[in-house]
């Protein structure tokens, strides 16, 4: 886990399939991968950082969340099959999304 990164500020609510984060430092996939320790939910797939997210994500008011080379190099989002349709799983950003 990165460093000042508490994993009480990363939460998964099983109902709403939702990750969120309200981590006010930088935060990495690898992070939440740490906090839930679930890869049903998040899923690194190969060693030079290719993630499968099973999830929504809600990068929280106030709340730095970093998508970069550091831990990823690509992220796949997963989609769900629900009474016959398929709705993707979302990334809703309420903070500071950086992506490099």
């Amino acid at each position: 886990m990165s460093k000042n990164v508490h994993t009480s500020c990363i939460k998964y609510i099983p109902s709403k399939k939702t990750i969120t984060v309200s981590c006010t430092t930088p935060t990495r996939l690898t992070d939440v991968d740490n906090a839930l320790h679930d890869n049903s939910i998040l899923a690194k797939q190969t060693s030079d950082g290719v993630w499968l997210l099973s999830a929504n994500l809600v990068i929280d008011k106030g709340a730095i969340f970093h998508i970069d080379s550091t831990d990823a190099k690509w992220l796949k989002i997963n989609s769900r099959v629900v009474g016959g349709s398929i709705p993707a799983y979302s990334i809703a950003i309420h903070g500071s999304l950086n992506i490099d």
